[in-house]
């Protein structure tokens, strides 16, 4: 990361980090899409499976709907995973 935007404005010099601006407007991208009720997802080509301690898993599960509000599909995936297979786009 480490790299910046360097302007000059009329009060002088600013400096934006470039990858935390990135992370800004992908948030309230993310926040205005949650307000209008429709998170875009991109499904993925090859499901993840991520691997977690069984009760962390099941947290997940029972989260599920709450987690697609957000853009993020999971399914369980035997003990102890999950399968992600859309994520926020």
């Amino acid at each position: 990361h480490e790299t910046y935007i360097v302007a000059q404005t009329r009060d002088g010099m600013v400096i934006v980090d470039q990858h935390a601006a990135h992370e800004r407007l992908v948030y309230e991208r993310m926040k205005a899409e949650m307000a209008e009720g429709a998170v875009a997802r991109q499904a993925l080509l090859l499901p993840e499976v991520v691997e977690l301690d069984p009760a962390e898993a099941e947290r997940i599960i029972a989260r599920a709907e709450e987690l697609a509000e957000l853009g993020l599909i999971v399914e369980p995936f035997g003990a102890g995973a999950v399968l992600v297979r859309e994520t926020p786009a």
